[in-house]
């Protein structure tokens, strides 16, 4: 590519991202403690067999969504007894149901696009792996 060439490429505008309301992670899990959602666990939790169906026991158990807590376990082995130095949070970011809601309306907006997408993709693999016959 040319140099007059690049200067006539567009350029992406950035993507307008909502304003973090936590400046890391740390002061998110605070706001969350402060807020009675963040459930610190100190006993030893294995990892391989313990530490998620105990977090998913609340979105199976049947638990409205204001009743989720996020879990920070500061005590973590994995099966073989071997004991990590750091500790785990789970649920602590997206664990909403109103999330998934919005992603659904989206790819409903968009339910076209992707159905022309995946048409074209098959017509193209399709010719590409088809022989020409002699």
């Amino acid at each position: 590519m040319t140099r007059s060439e690049a200067r006539n490429v567009k350029r992406a505008r950035p993507v307008a991202r909502p304003p973090r309301g936590y400046r890391d992670l740390h002061e998110h899990l605070d706001a969350l403690r402060e807020q009675g959602l963040l459930l610190t666990i100190d006993r030893v939790i294995d990892k391989d067999a313990e530490l998620h169906p105990l977090v998913r026991w609340q979105f199976v158990g049947g638990l409205d969504e204001a009743d989720r807590k996020a879990f920070l376990f500061t005590n973590v082995i994995d099966g073989r007894g071997r004991a990590y130095d750091m500790p785990v949070v789970v649920g602590a970011i997206a664990a909403k149901a109103g999330l998934f809601a919005k992603l659904l309306v989206l790819l409903i907006a968009f339910k076209k696009a992707i159905v022309i997408g995946v048409v074209a993709v098959g017509a193209a693999l399709r010719k590409f792996f088809t022989r020409a016959k002699s």
